[in-house]
């Protein structure tokens, strides 16, 4: 039987509870916001890596530990930043049953979003220790233990790496344990500090000088490690292409300037040990921070939302590479072969790759990258974790390749990454193109324009505006075919529309023109932040429950709008 107490029940049911811990409550409330549902049992697991800086100073430390816990019935567990379980220790057999019952298990995600109110999580969510007792947990399956974590933070880049937790079961008081594991954590600190090369404690120095006297993004890195302020959220600043361009523009200068992948300039300060290149400091421009705000002519209408498509154009210009990721029929493909500037593109579809005819698909990869003609490599997302290997490695040893890039397909309620391997072989940003229902005030242009010389009555307009599209702007385009070939005049009227799309009664309300726009500037600040809710809350004015509710009500995805790959 699982424990619950009258908070819980009140809380879950729509009630206020009464007497409950502040911190607890501000907990449940973003769990709900998130639309975590407390009687779910899923966890999404992820690949972790246990050869990272952290886990390979941590886990040792804590096999170590972990005799000073022999007898107290007490589970010890480590996660990362992203609040991914890598290790566990668990000798007891039964709390080790439960803890497998209740998914307690190595790779599976506890941020707070995904499964509520936890220590991990929530300790991560907060950034300092916290205790939570067995019925103060959000998920019911969690109400037979009683957890407490507290984040590690790294010396260097002063942000969270992960947490150590504690977790025992109910109807045992461990007042100490709180302490326990802040102790555990230090004692992770300093060896990560003692690690800590002389080159990257300078590095930590010149960026700290270097950001008291900025207000714009700054950036220190070296071949290993990259620190940033929180201006420096933007997808475009990964450690291998900043450093690669800082290689290719430094040489033997102490200052130099250099442009990053989306076209904004930073001015370097070269770290150098003797005549070694150690690090650099890099400071951008304000253009940085800022999006451009595309032009578009009347009459003129990007497949892909015209900011979209003015920064995929804007990269392309500029020599980088792009992957756009987003829904089916959004208008990917075609973005992309504009951004090259010409209708004679290759088309590799990375979901044609079966056994079957590996081989020949990757000889006709091959062709495509020794070719002059621009290629586009679609659906990533199909890659299995070898193909993209052989995609990545293909890219890398082409000597000549011609303009490159990509599209990842996600499904409405899902998150999809592309390969990693292919991303950092490319050396592109990913950018996410917003579905149609999020575009109200694209949808009668573009049915104007996909109509052709019919016009689109007014009332039609109304009734397409309020369909939801789930095929994007291909089922817009063959829902106006199909009208067209109804229509027995010279418009099209709201009977000559597909009967789904009439007689749709949907269960969201059409946003008013302040709340699409007010959604807009959400997405906007969301992908500037890299999908930080605590970042973007600020930049926003807004409180984080404040934001949570925007988002749901918005029926904003939970991942960032524009995303790299991060090292």
């Amino acid at each position: 039987m699982h424990k619950h107490d009258d908070a819980w029940e009140r809380f879950q049911t729509g009630g206020e509870p009464m007497g409950l811990d502040q911190d607890i409550l501000a907990s449940w409330r973003r769990s709900k916001l998130s639309g975590v549902n407390p009687l779910s049992v899923d966890y999404r697991r992820t690949d972790i890596d246990v050869e990272s800086r952290f886990a390979r100073i941590a886990i040792p430390l804590m096999n170590d530990m972990a005799e000073l816990l022999t007898g107290t019935e007490t589970s010890m567990a480590i996660a990362n930043g992203s609040a991914n379980l890598l290790w566990r220790w668990a000798p007891d057999s039964r709390l080790r049953s439960a803890l497998d019952d209740a998914g307690q298990v190595v790779g599976h995600s506890f941020n707070e979003e995904l499964i509520g109110t936890n220590a991990v999580g929530t300790s991560l969510e907060v950034g300092r220790t916290v205790t939570i007792k067995a019925e103060h947990h959000f998920r019911e399956c969690f109400h037979q233990l009683n957890c407490v974590a507290t984040p590690v933070i790294d010396p260097i880049t002063r942000r969270a790496l992960g947490t150590i937790n504690l977790t025992w079961p109910p109807g045992h008081t461990e007042a100490t344990f709180a302490a326990i594991v802040q102790k555990m954590a230090r004692e992770v600190q300093g060896a990560l500090k003692e690690a800590a090369s002389v080159r990257e404690r300078r590095l930590l120095q010149e960026f700290l000088e270097a950001e008291a006297k900025s207000t714009y993004p700054v950036v220190a890195l070296n071949s290993e490690l990259i620190i940033g302020n929180h201006f420096a959220a933007d997808p475009h600043f990964r450690r291998d292409v900043l450093w690669g361009r800082v290689l290719d523009g430094v040489g033997r200068r102490k200052n130099a300037e250099i442009e990053s992948p989306d076209g904004s300039t930073a001015t370097v300060r070269a770290i150098f040990d003797g005549r070694s290149l150690v690090g650099a400091v890099l400071i951008f421009d304000n253009a940085a921070t800022t999006s451009e705000s595309p032009v578009v002519t009347s009459g003129s209408f990007t497949p892909a939302r015209p900011d979209a498509a003015a920064a995929a154009d804007h990269i392309v210009r500029r020599g980088g590479r792009v992957v756009l990721r987003g829904e089916t029929g959004t208008g990917k493909r075609t973005t992309l072969a504009k951004a090259f500037g010409t209708d004679e593109v290759s088309i590799l579809d990375a979901s044609n790759l079966v056994p079957h005819n590996c081989d020949e698909w990757f000889a006709a990869l091959r062709r495509a990258l020794g070719s002059t003609t621009p290629l586009i490599l679609t659906h990533l997302n199909d890659l299995d974790p070898k193909s993209a290997r052989g995609v990545a490695s293909a890219i890398t040893a082409a000597t000549n390749p011609p303009k490159i890039a990509a599209t990842v397909v996600v499904d409405p309620d899902q998150s999809a990454d592309a390969p990693a391997p292919v991303i950092d072989a490319l050396g592109a940003t990913v950018l996410d193109v917003i579905p149609l229902r999020n575009r109200h005030d694209e949808i009668e242009p573009l049915a104007q324009l996909f109509a052709g010389e019919i016009e689109v009555c007014p009332e039609a307009v109304t009734e397409l505006q309020k369909y939801p599209w789930p095929g994007n702007i291909t089922e817009l385009r063959q829902a106006i075919g199909t009208a067209a070939a109804r229509a027995t005049g010279k418009v099209i009227q709201v009977e000559d529309l597909p009967g789904h799309i009439r007689a749709s009664v949907w269960g969201q309300r059409r946003l008013t023109l302040l709340e699409r726009a007010e959604a807009d500037v959400i997405l906007r600040v969301l992908a500037r932040c890299n999908g930080n809710k605590t970042i973007a809350a600020k930049q926003l004015g807004v409180s984080r429950p404040t934001l949570y509710a925007k988002i749901r009500a918005y029926k904003i995805p939970s991942e960032p709008a524009v995303r790299a790959s991060s090292t």
